[in-house]
């Protein structure tokens, strides 16, 4: 019975914290498995107190864990949040072009990710690694 209200806890805590959702459904049941996979792993930690501790923390980093990276790559949302971290000074003064940088920037690095995925499919293929 501790244990189940050990991880609920975990996951109110996970659901309550407005970095852990992710932007859809899919996302979201990575996220939830993460935060699941994270408390797993926690509860083998420690005794007593800082075993319930290790479960919490446990549970919230593989929730970020999992929001971040989304079947192996970062997902929207992650990248969105490198991109608005990137914008020029001089772009900042209007909402629309902001916007359309940090757009522009997320749509360069989705394909630059796709771009890796194909360069190692193709290495794997030949049997050959950078």
């Amino acid at each position: 019975m501790q244990k189940i209200n050990l991880f609920l806890l975990s996951l109110m805590l996970v659901i309550g914290s407005g970095n852990a959702i992710a932007q859809n459904s899919e996302d979201n049941i990575d996220v939830l498995l993460g935060a699941v996979a994270g408390a797993t792993l926690g509860s083998t930690i420690g005794d007593g107190d800082g075993k319930k501790i290790a479960t919490v923390l446990g549970g919230l980093i593989g929730a970020n864990v999992a929001r971040d990276r989304h079947g192996g790559y970062y997902s929207s949302r992650r990248l969105e949040s490198i991109c608005k971290d990137r914008v020029p000074a001089q772009y900042r003064r209007n909402v629309g072009v902001t916007r359309s940088w940090i757009n522009g920037c997320v749509i360069r690095l989705e394909q630059y990710q796709a771009e890796l995925e194909q360069n190692a499919f193709e290495e794997a293929l030949n049997g050959t690694s950078n």
